[in-house]
């Protein structure tokens, strides 16, 4: 009988992580026809979808080792030029000590202008965090998450742009989970 709720455990992870995405996938397309409407009055608002890979790194004390590729997927809202909301999903599995990791996150995320091309932000929020490793004993729990970095915009309405930061993505006493990062976003 113990096995079972392990089995089903996992697959409310699997199916928790596809769930997220998909409600991403369809709020982010909803709103690209509410935001037509709205996109010539204020440019700065709207919805917005990213997606990306990351390189993260799990250190624990002097020990550390790169997770490889992490997929991520951000939804947000762009209140105003100066700050966002955003949603997170993301997830990692490397053979190297049979390791895995999901996330699902919920951000604040500032912005600062400096020029028509180029745009600084950071990115405060809460992670849910679950790693499952040989190396260190399995954790999943909501971690305070923080990071920067910086926004180059591909087209001279801003619709699309590509992003890069650094994050510090939780820690766990002395497991530090960090990394950096590339996205492509989409406006609507």
């Amino acid at each position: 009988m113990s096995k079972l709720p392990k089995k089903r455990n996992k697959m409310f992870k699997s199916n928790k992580t596809l769930a997220i995405i998909l409600v991403t996938l369809s709020i982010s397309f909803m709103a690209s026809s509410v935001q037509a409407q709205s996109s010539d009055s204020d440019p700065d608002k709207g919805f917005y979808l990213q997606g990306g890979l990351a390189s993260l790194k799990l250190t624990n004390g002097s020990y550390s080792y790169n997770l490889g590729t992490t997929y991520a997927l951000y939804g947000g809202y762009n209140f105003n030029k100066n700050i966002a909301g955003e949603i997170l999903t993301a997830t990692s599995s490397t053979p190297t000590y049979s390791t895995t990791l999901t996330f699902t996150g919920f951000f604040v995320k500032p912005k600062m202008e400096l020029n028509d091309n180029l745009e600084l932000f950071g990115r405060f929020g809460s992670n849910n965090i679950s790693v499952s490793s040989t190396v260190v004993s399995s954790w999943s729990k909501a971690y305070t998450s923080y990071g920067g970095g910086l926004t180059a915009f591909m087209s001279p309405d801003k619709k699309q742009y590509i992003s890069a930061e650094y994050m510090s993505w939780g820690q766990q006493g002395t497991v530090k989970l960090t990394g950096i990062s590339i996205a492509y976003g989409q406006r609507f």
